[in-house]
């Protein structure tokens, strides 16, 4: 996105009128992608302007924006439905993985349910990274594609126990000494006591570098005193 439709963007977000003129107009196939976050952010589906104006909309793309611009709780699922039955683009295995990140459940399994990509194993990973148990649970009961180690490090990074301790408990991926690393660099020390107390991966130095750049002198405090590795610094 160029300079000038990145302005055209800020300065429509707020000013329907001149959003309602941008849709009007006839627009180029490079030149909507730009616009089709403003149709989200009204939260209005024109049927009509976007089988006038929008040559390429996927299912991808509407469950990919809704991954920066979260106007709807419910993922679109009207517009997913719409596209499914009007348009003959279809999907890929993004979708159904930026709708996990996203923590539309409804969306995943109308997907699981009316589509065949399928998902990949970055669905259940992203849902770990933003805390989404539910989907977690559900990836793990009703798909087969699993996660990786990246699913416990990103949970554990945004303080995420419960869906830690979900995967430990039910999945075999595990995490890496950078789980703790993640977690002390946000302050979670309660990630960090657990993770200690119940997994062997450890830790390394960043742990202690990135708790002290971010100021989180408690985390600091704790691995000074209970990390092997940090007792004599």
């Amino acid at each position: 996105m160029n300079r000038f439709v990145s302005q055209v963007v800020l300065s429509t977000i707020n000013n329907k009128k001149l959003f309602q003129i941008l849709l009007l107009k006839k627009l180029k196939p490079n030149e909507t992608d730009f616009l089709l976050p403003l149709i989200i952010t009204f939260k209005k589906f024109y049927i009509f302007d976007i089988e006038k104006n929008f040559e390429h909309i996927s299912l991808d793309f509407i469950i990919w924006i809704n991954r920066f611009y979260h106007f709807e709780e419910n993922g679109h699922l009207d517009v997913v439905k719409w596209l499914h039955e009007n348009r003959q683009e279809g999907c890929t295995t993004d979708a159904m993985d930026w709708a996990a990140s996203n923590g539309h459940i409804n969306v995943i399994k109308w997907l699981h349910k009316n589509r065949s990509e399928g998902c990949t194993k970055w669905a259940m990973n992203y849902a770990a990274k933003d805390g989404h148990l539910d989907i977690v649970i559900w990836l793990h009961e009703n798909r087969s594609e699993g996660c990786t180690y990246f699913a416990m490090n990103w949970a554990a990074e945004n303080g995420h126990i419960n869906v830690i301790k979900w995967l430990h408990e039910n999945r075999s991926e595990g995490c890496t000494d950078f789980a703790i690393d993640l977690a002390a660099e946000n302050g979670h020390i309660n990630v960090i006591k657990w993770l200690h107390e119940n997994r062997t991966e450890g830790c390394t130095r960043k742990a202690m570098d990135w708790a002290a750049k971010n100021g989180h002198l408690h985390v600091v405090d704790w691995l000074s005193k209970n990390i092997k590795q940090f007792m004599t610094q």
